[in-house]
């Protein structure tokens, strides 16, 4: 018994070192992203102020060129060029050193093919779960974030790209067709590509060891905190661990590239073709009302009446506007064809719920205690860290500018 219970001990030992021998890795990887983001883009962002107030100087010979708003502009388009490039090559630069660092001891999953079928069906659930999740994960960041903003949250949600993404700051920092042009390329195919091979090749590759239980949960919960927020995170776990499943049980990472890559480009070609439909500003408009409806009722509850008027009457003025009907028009369709995407993606999942257990019973999940051993290990501890103190300075730093009207 006590051999039988050292031998036990022995093994679990051995599953928690290899567990935390790559979860200090794929941290520091992160700390590498991060830290050559904060190297890069905040001196960008300073010679950009630099260069706006330098402007406004008389004296500056850049103020007979152009005109203030001309020059912002083209500083802009130049800030989110560089922005574009820098997030795709950290990133990149993070999947490097993981693969450098763990290439000698990854093994992939036996390779099968997937039906095209089943293949539109997974594809299809994508959006279920990234719908539900999505409201999950709004709803949280609604709480965490200072209150009040409940309506405007969720008016932004209607008329803003869906499914988010990373750098939907950018691109929707300027309405032109370049930054367009931009989300396709890196929303849309780039970035996908790349957190692909990252968090599911690489991870699932050095994790799987010990059966794929612990591993696709390592991948699912590792995606959806590089994200940084809580708006994404529950919607990109739930991705993350379809997109797991599918790699962990096919071995072929082109599947998962394929999913990452349709669902994004909804956000980043249909939804801004839709968006640009919309006469310009009109958008902008509709919040503006939207945000300074709730506050009248906030800060005058027994007049509701009259702040509900005020806003009906900027409603049919904006509605005047050439062209808004139709623009509205097509938005709400597209956003009705998301509805309906997620609706049925939901109506999939539940029938294909039976399926999806027994093919997973199928694949060697991993001893009892394994998953434990991967969450409780000091790697898995300095990611807890980095992740939290990321999400914990992200939501100090929206709550402030929040309180001071940023």
């Amino acid at each position: 018994m006590d051999n039988l219970e050292f031998s036990q001990e022995n093994i679990k030992a051995q599953k928690k070192k290899y567990y935390a021998s790559f979860l200090w890795k794929l941290t520091v990887a992160i700390v590498i992203v991060i830290s050559l983001q904060f190297i890069i883009l905040i001196p960008v962002s300073v010679i950009k102020k630099m260069l706006l107030i330098a402007f406004t100087n008389p004296a500056s010979s850049l103020s007979g060129l152009f005109e203030y708003s001309t020059f912002e502009k083209i500083l802009s388009v130049l800030a989110a060029v560089i922005q574009l490039i820098v997030l795709t090559i950290t990133d990149g630069a993070g999947a490097l050193f993981l693969y450098y660092m763990t290439k000698k001891t990854a093994c992939s999953p036996m390779k099968r093919d997937m039906p095209f079928g089943y293949w539109l069906v997974t594809f299809l659930i994508c959006f279920g779960l990234g719908g539900i999740f999505m409201l999950i994960g709004s709803i949280v960041e609604t709480i965490v974030l200072a209150p009040g903003t409940v309506i405007r949250t969720l008016f932004n949600n209607l008329l803003a790209a869906a499914p988010g993404n990373v750098v939907e700051n950018i691109i929707y920092a300027d309405d032109s067709w370049f930054y367009f042009f931009a989300q396709v390329l890196v929303a849309g195919i780039g970035v996908p590509i790349i957190e692909e091979l990252f968090f599911r090749k690489l991870v699932i590759d050095n994790t799987s060891k010990y059966g794929f239980g612990a591993a696709v949960m390592i991948s699912a919960f590792s995606f959806a905190a590089f994200h940084f927020n809580f708006r994404q995170f529950f919607y990109a776990f739930a991705l993350g661990l379809l997109f797991a499943y599918v790699y962990a049980f096919t071995g072929k990472i082109k599947y998962t590239i394929a999913f990452h890559i349709g669902y994004n480009l909804y956000s980043a070609l249909i939804m801004p073709v839709a968006t640009r439909m919309m006469p310009k500003g009109t958008i902008e408009s509709l919040l503006e009302s939207t945000s300074l409806l709730s506050e009248n009722l906030k800060a005058n509850p027994d007049m509701a009446m009259d702040a509900y008027n005020i806003f009906w009457e900027d409603l049919k003025g904006i509605a005047e506007t050439p062209g808004f009907i139709f623009g509205i028009s097509v938005l709400l369709l597209v956003r009705l064809f998301y509805f309906l995407l997620i609706f049925v993606g939901i109506v999939l999942f539940v029938s294909f719920l039976n399926k999806a257990i027994k093919v997973r019973k199928e694949m060697p999940m991993g001893e009892k205690g394994t998953k434990r051993c991967a969450a409780f290990n000091y790697g898995a501890v300095l990611f807890y860290v980095l992740s939290g103190t990321i999400f914990f300075v992200y939501y100090l730093i929206a709550n402030i500018t929040s309180l001071f009207g940023g």
